[in-house]
């Protein structure tokens, strides 16, 4: 295992390297043995008729404000 040394300068992260560490912490954090939250409802997705997620409203969309207004149009007019 590789330990940290503050005395070396810190190497450049190559891709290979980053997708290695990552896959590493991935199945590192897989292979925790903790609960998990949504396994008991996920036996089928809402539309073929399981327990919807989110049973609230949703606002409205879009949102919009009237102070916005002078803001907008002077980006809409300054051609940018």
């Amino acid at each position: 295992m590789k330990t940290f040394d503050s005395s070396k300068p810190p190497q450049p992260l190559s891709r290979r390297h980053f997708i290695q560490t990552a896959a590493v912490g991935a199945v590192a954090l897989g292979a925790r043995s903790g609960p998990n939250v949504f396994a008991a409802d996920a036996d089928k997705p809402a539309i073929l008729g399981g327990k919807p997620v989110h049973t609230g409203g949703w606002p409205g969309w879009p949102q919009w404000r009237q102070e916005w207004e002078a803001d907008v149009i002077k980006i809409l007019r300054s051609g940018r």
